[in-house]
């Protein structure tokens, strides 16, 4: 049987004492593939802010099974569909896939030959390897 990695149970959730989201509940295993889609205003943001532990449930539980790394530290991450970025900021793709190491690194310390070798693996699984060494805001690099 798949493993659960993520459970909603009646949540209820929103902003000040406006709801927001009412009685959700969701069970998500290892090999999910979840899109969601509304209305401007439906509570899809909400509902991630939820999950990813930046907005408390005013009822309700969020259990995350397996979720968590050998250092207690969650690994879900979320990639918005917009973002405003600084399209002339100096750093690479593989540099932008390193970052995800932040929170076993820290801010300070160095990536090692495993970090960025990891890095190249993952860009390669992405058919961008090619990219690695691109400014993420070269337009050229995508054309």
């Amino acid at each position: 049987m798949e493993r659960k990695l993520l459970e909603l149970q009646s949540v209820d959730a929103g902003y000040n004492s406006h709801k927001v989201i009412r009685d959700a509940s969701l069970e998500v295993y290892g090999h999910d593939f979840i899109g969601m889609i509304g209305p401007n205003g439906g509570g899809k943001t909400t509902l991630i802010k939820v999950i990813l532990g930046v907005l408390k449930p005013f009822k309700g539980k969020v259990i995350y099974h397996q979720v968590h790394d050998h250092n207690n530290v969650k690994r879900i991450g979320y990639l918005p569909q917009f973002s405003m970025i600084d399209q002339k900021f100096p750093i690479s793709a593989r540099e932008v896939v390193m970052s995800g190491l932040m929170p076993h690194h820290g801010l300070t310390r160095k990536y090692s030959r495993e970090d960025k070798k990891r890095a190249q693996e993952m860009l390669e699984k992405m058919g961008v390897g090619d990219l690695k060494d691109k400014v993420i805001g070269d337009r050229k690099s995508v054309v």
